[in-house]
């Protein structure tokens, strides 16, 4: 089960430089609620090292792998880095984010949310070290630095920071005009 394999992916990490453990959504299908967000990045985050050809050991169940998954190509076209110099205007990312299922909120204090305020942008990444504070001049990243979601206040400074979808189906604004 999931947390036999969890527990067999932490003890091969001691023998084995690289392993990775895909969990299951442990929904049954046709099941109406969704999976647990967090759940759904773990997921994420380990489809996409796949994607990028990880060579390492992958612990899983036998039901999370047979899960259909967007394709490689669809996964890799939404992942994205930012880093500071990047021209990347704040509404086109708060606009990407918003189609990859992260939530606007008035504060970030969990992951999956992003706000913005003036020339600030805050986005809780999850799978990361936190969340992430990007600081913009006109359409051009200036600075990436973590914050504390308790206090707001600005830790260390951060080189980049890597964008994956939240959920495993990725709808785009124009996907329901090509259904036609």
């Amino acid at each position: 089960d999931g947390e036999e394999a969890e527990e067999l992916a932490a003890g091969l990490g001691s023998f084995v430089d690289d392993t990775s453990f895909l969990p299951d959504w442990e929904l049954l299908p046709y099941e109406i609620h969704s999976p647990e967000r967090q759940t759904s990045a773990d997921r994420l985050e380990v489809l996409h090292r796949l994607a990028g050809g990880f060579q390492g050991v992958l612990v899983t169940t036998p039901a999370a792998v047979s899960r259909k998954t967007m394709p490689k190509r669809i996964l890799l076209d939404h992942v994205f880095q930012i880093k500071p110099e990047l021209e990347l205007p704040p509404e086109d990312l708060a606009g990407r984010l918003s189609t990859l299922g992260y939530r606007r909120a008035p504060l970030v204090e969990s992951p999956g949310e992003f706000a913005r305020r003036g020339g600030l942008l805050d986005l809780y990444p999850p799978g990361g070290e936190g969340p992430v504070r990007i600081d913009y001049f006109g359409d051009h990243v200036e600075s990436l630095r973590g914050f504390d979601t308790d206090t707001q206040r600005t830790k260390e400074g951060l080189e980049s920071v890597m964008i994956l979808p939240l959920r495993e189906v990725v709808i785009e604004a124009e996907a329901p005009s090509r259904l036609l």
